[in-house]
């Protein structure tokens, strides 16, 4: 019979082996653990940095494709150089992004971005069922265009021709108000292929607005020499009331004054920039804008706003007619001007040179009653936007009183312009990442 020592030995041998073994397998299976949670945690960095990364793409390229009229190529282009320029972050130990691959869909305004991602696996090294990690992440970036409703109102006074004389339909200054009008309608159609959502109204302005055949329908007693309004005058002066009773407009007369002129350029109603013809109707009357006359311009303020406003539904074509005030439309006046704003014929107005003429402060002024108009017209949700193109300190300060700070834009030059009349345009709209 083995003594109890004897046993006791073999025992303790049989059980150093079952430790090490058991050991060693616990070691291993740690090992496996610390793998896969190392495998997991750089996954989840390069997974973060390769997203952000098409996130930010997705967006660049959907405002190349929205704000500079680019083709596919280029908007491709736009995407794969931004995503490129970011490879830096990707340098994760073990970790590979490639093959970016870019999907342009212009009847949504969408862009889709996606790479290959594929992350070598520390705990696959001990295993062979843990494989490399794999994934394909993605953005979608999208131009989300709003039901918008816009009025251009412009200033085409003979101060537009400078540094020649007036009446001009062309010059350096005046054909760079027309290239930055054609541009800004352009990004709008660029951006959406749905009839109904971007229309735009064009109200020329100088020393009155053309209102053309308008004028038999909205005047008190249309003048039968031409088809130029000037201001309403009475308790809806400055309201967008509708064209009726005693709250049509008025026209010149005897009593107006000698500096009344009629301007050549006439009105366009809202015309819906996704319809090839009407976005070229409004193109070609922008084209043809004459500079003359002085500067009446809360005439065109308001008129800029009954082009948009629901109460004047009844005046314009039912392809032209102003949708309900309401969330589900923005409505909007850029207002735009080269000098300051002289000439008034009621409400107590007058007109270049009294000194009174520009004085906002002057009750029936043109600056005092574009104030009342700009003021009630953000009352009603409309957003105001104003443009001083190489006006004098005093239209700036007048311009920002009816816009306020945030929706000002001063342009020295007509490069300067075109960029104002783009900020808008992407002011108007908003880039979003839809998923």
């Amino acid at each position: 019979m083995r003594s109890f020592e004897t046993i006791a030995k073999r025992f303790l041998h049989e059980a150093d082996g079952a430790i090490a073994i058991i050991f060693g397998l616990s070691a291993l299976t740690l090992m496996t653990i610390v793998g896969i949670t190392m495998d997991a945690s750089r996954a989840y960095n390069i997974s973060n940095r390769v997203q952000n990364a098409l996130d930010s793409a997705s967006l660049a390229a959907a405002r190349r494709m929205s704000l500079d009229e680019a083709s596919d190529d280029e908007v491709r282009e736009a995407a794969l150089g931004h995503f490129n320029s970011q490879k830096e972050q990707f340098k994760v130990w073990g970790a590979v992004a490639s093959n970016p691959q870019v999907s342009i869909d212009r009847g949504n305004a969408s862009v889709t971005m996606t790479a290959d991602v594929n992350v070598s696996s520390i705990a696959g090294s001990l295993s062979t069922l843990l494989p490399n990690l794999a994934f394909s992440p993605s953005s979608t970036s999208t131009f989300d265009v709003k039901r918008i409703e816009l009025a251009l109102v412009l200033d085409v006074t003979g101060s537009m021709c400078a540094p020649n004389p007036s009446p001009c339909t062309g010059g350096p200054k005046f054909e760079g108000l027309k290239k930055a009008v054609e541009d800004f309608v352009n990004i709008f159609a660029n951006t959406t292929t749905s009839r109904g959502l971007v229309r735009v109204a064009l109200v020329p302005y100088s020393g009155a607005v053309n209102v053309g055949g308008y004028k038999n329908v909205v005047a008190h007693s249309p003048n039968p020499g031409d088809d130029c309004v000037v201001e309403r005058d009475g308790s809806e002066a400055y309201t967008d009331a509708a064209a009726s009773g005693n709250a049509q407009v008025d026209t010149s007369s005897t009593s107006d004054r000698a500096y009344y002129g009629c301007l050549t350029s006439q009105i366009v109603p809202l015309s819906d920039v996704a319809d090839a013809g009407e976005r070229t109707n409004l193109i070609n009357h922008a084209k043809a804008m004459v500079a003359e006359g002085w500067t009446a311009g809360h005439i065109g303020a308001a008129w800029g706003w009954y082009m948009v406003s629901p109460s004047w539904t009844s005046i314009w074509p039912a392809t032209s007619d102003p949708k309900p005030y309401g969330k589900d439309v923005i409505k909007a006046v850029v207002l735009m001007t080269d000098g300051e704003f002289n000439t008034a014929y009621r409400n107590g107005g007058t007109g270049y040179p009294d000194s009174s003429s520009t004085d906002v402060n002057f009750v029936g002024s043109s600056p005092y009653q574009a104030i009342q108009l700009c003021n009630n017209m953000k009352a009603a949700k409309v957003q105001v936007f104003s443009i001083a193109y190489m006006a004098p300190l005093n239209a700036e300060a007048l311009l920002k009183s009816c816009s306020g700070d945030a929706n000002y834009y001063d342009a020295a030059n007509a490069g300067q312009l075109q960029d104002s009349f783009r900020a808008i345009a992407e002011k108007l709209t908003s880039l979003k990442i839809a998923k």
